[in-house]
């Protein structure tokens, strides 16, 4: 399987210095991957849907499956 590119969903940078000089490090946090994941529950929540009669398991996989597809799609218009 093709994993798509998953970068920070919020991306930052924190300012640091080290004897003198300013280096950045990149802030860690939720990925594009867990945030689209999010929104596809909340949807699938607000249907009443119950994961496929798999139970909230089935929900998370399903949502995870809907975000990695939006991922492959957003990667067709960089």
């Amino acid at each position: 399987m093709n994993k798509p590119n998953n970068p920070p969903a919020f991306p930052q940078a924190l300012e640091i210095s080290v004897s003198r000089a300013g280096i950045t490090i990149p802030e860690s946090g939720m990925t594009l991957l867990d945030y689209f994941a999010g929104l596809a529950m909340q949807g699938e929540l607000a249907r009443d849907h119950d994961g496929g009669g798999e139970g909230y398991e089935g929900l998370a996989r399903h949502a995870y499956m809907i975000a990695t597809e939006m991922l492959k799609e957003r990667e067709k218009f960089l």
